[in-house]
């Protein structure tokens, strides 16, 4: 206990008595304002490249989910030409189907490049900046000497990038569930 009873402010002492760092209040509401502080502090770090990049995922997220709904709108026509022997429609709509399947197998490219891309630079701005909140005022030593916690700052940089795999995954998630179904 002579750690924690070292440490100078007092909320880092509650911090390092406790599992939940002082930000977190308890409630699901509180720890999603928290979310979006960490998100705004990384576009606040990085608004060019980030926001550009951000906004290009979800731009390409949006524009596979039409496409691809576009392709099953052409398969379903194609399947209606068969049905009524029109067989003169069917290369045309197979060749549209492919042309936008290989569009979208680009988007899917260019987005997982934009992906990987941006979930480094979001994964070092927040791992610094919680590196730096957490181990400040000689936490390392305590979180080192309390035993259960092996290797704190790579538990916290695990922490962030999963935080921001979540980030990536619910917008382009969002997106493709509010397009309208045709």
């Amino acid at each position: 206990m002579e750690i924690v009873e070292h440490l100078a402010n007092p909320k880092d002492v509650a911090a390092a008595g406790g599992e939940r760092p002082p930000e977190s209040r308890g409630s699901v509401w509180a720890d999603i304002k928290y979310a979006g502080r960490l998100i705004k502090q990384y576009f606040a770090a990085d608004p060019w490249v980030g926001s550009g990049l951000l906004v290009l995922k979800l731009g390409l997220a949006a524009a596979a989910s039409y496409a691809m709904v576009s392709v099953q709108t052409d398969m379903a026509s194609v399947t209606t030409a068969l049905a009524e022997k029109n067989a003169s429609v069917v290369p045309v709509l197979l060749t549209s189907a492919i042309l936008v399947f290989g569009a979208v197998l680009l988007a899917g490219i260019v987005g997982d490049w934009t992906r990987f891309t941006l979930r480094i630079r979001m994964r070092t701005n927040l791992t610094e900046g919680l590196l730096g909140k957490w181990l400040a005022y000689d936490r390392y030593y305590y979180l080192d000497r309390k035993g259960n916690v092996g290797f704190p700052e790579q538990r916290i940089q695990e922490d962030a990038s999963d935080f921001v795999e979540q980030v990536l995954g619910l917008g382009p998630a969002l997106i493709t569930g509010l397009r309208p179904v045709h």
